[in-house]
């Protein structure tokens, strides 16, 4: 097996391990869907960035990272709900999750990822400034078709992401 193969194994399993560290905590989720809790604030953006909905975890603070996870096709089109029945959404929801970064999930309207790099870069940009987010800790993550996007973005914008994981891409 090959040595970098390994170190990123062990990297996306410390990763896991830190993400799923909170198991019970008291939250409350108010009449809009914005759920708080003691770790932080997930809002249900129904109104579109440019052309994006998404889904943003807040655990309040600044100078904190930011994590952008990228879906695959099973949860194109333009209702929040697919995004709310995949990780990390229940999670996030359940409070198995809470990261001290803030989590940006957006929603690909149609087609693929790559259709939409300088869009979703624009929203990436959007978010880091309106939540004070540490842009030299700005991460990227997708599944299956957010695994293309991921590598899409990493390409468009090779200096711009601290961290990159791609899980099985297609």
């Amino acid at each position: 097996m090959d040595e970098n193969f390994r170190v990123d194994r062990k990297h996306i399993n410390n990763v896991r391990k830190c993400i799923i560290r909170h198991i019970d905590m008291d939250c409350a989720v108010n009449q809009n869907g914005t759920r708080h809790t003691k770790e932080g604030i997930i809002m249900l953006i129904d109104e579109a960035f440019d052309k994006f909905k998404y889904i943003l975890y807040t655990p309040g603070g600044g100078n904190i990272p930011l994590i952008v996870v990228l879906h695959g096709s099973g949860e194109i089109g333009s209702s929040l709900s697919k995004l709310k029945k995949r990780e990390p959404y229940l999670s996030l929801k359940s409070g198995k999750c809470a990261p001290d970064a803030v989590v940006l999930m957006p929603q690909l309207p149609k087609s693929t990822w790559g259709e939409y790099k300088a869009a979703l870069k624009e929203l990436i940009d959007h978010v880091a400034e309106e939540n004070g987010c540490d842009v030299k800790r700005i991460s990227i993550t997708g599944h299956s078709l957010g695994a293309n996007g991921t590598l899409d973005m990493l390409l468009a914008y090779p200096d711009f992401f601290s961290a990159a994981s791609v899980l099985s891409p297609c």
